[in-house]
């Protein structure tokens, strides 16, 4: 009996550590932060960019197709290189995860977007023309972060846009990873449609 009563005592132990590392790791990636949304005023970046089509968690290897490109063709090294970009169009759980649209890519200065070269591999540029978003961001601590920014930043952001009967639109993400924070916007006076056609989408 003492023997059993031990290997319970030792198995509640383990479980507590183990709640206790998940808790902690949780907490560490921003699982307990409160999300701040704001309606604000900015300047909607240049950019450089490329269309992907499917899940969304696989757009990161379409936009290091326009890191490279940047790098090789118009010769930006790391020191000038933007930030990452994405755009994303589809609700996921609305649509089929191979039907999802974006565009990701990084943003440019003006003189970068300025010089960009025509080219054959799909890589495109666009001023995005929005100046009134609403806006959250998320501290960015490593991969999981990324998936913790949505499941965080959504649902506040519908019900923000619900409360101020504000249209839903396509999302903007901007991953600052030197300011270590991921950047998500949701224009206000510009509307899907005029995303769409901006980016070609």
């Amino acid at each position: 009996m003492k023997v059993l009563l031990k290997y319970f005592v030792y198995v509640f132990v383990a479980l507590l550590i183990v709640a206790g590392l998940g808790t902690g790791v949780y907490a560490y990636f921003g699982g307990f932060k409160s999300i701040e949304v704001e309606h604000v005023k900015c300047v909607g970046p240049y950019i450089a960019f490329k269309h992907y089509k499917g899940d969304y968690r696989k757009s990161y290897e379409a936009m290091r197709e326009v890191q490279n490109f940047l790098k090789t063709e118009m010769k930006i090294d790391d020191s000038d290189m933007g930030t990452g970009i994405g755009v994303y169009f589809d609700v996921p759980g609305t649509i089929d995860v191979k039907d999802q649209r974006s565009v990701v890519g990084y943003t440019l200065t003006e003189e970068q977007y300025e010089r960009f070269p025509a080219n054959d591999k799909g890589i495109y540029k666009a001023k995005l023309g929005y100046t009134d978003v609403v806006y959250s961001e998320f501290p960015y601590k490593g991969k999981p972060s990324f998936i913790m920014a949505v499941f965080k930043i959504y649902p506040a952001f519908q019900k923000y846009l619900k409360e101020n009967s504000i249209s839903p639109n396509a999302s903007v993400e901007i991953y600052d990873m030197e300011g270590r924070k991921i950047e998500v916007y949701i224009p206000v006076d510009m509307s899907y449609q005029s995303m769409e056609k901006a980016l070609g989408a």
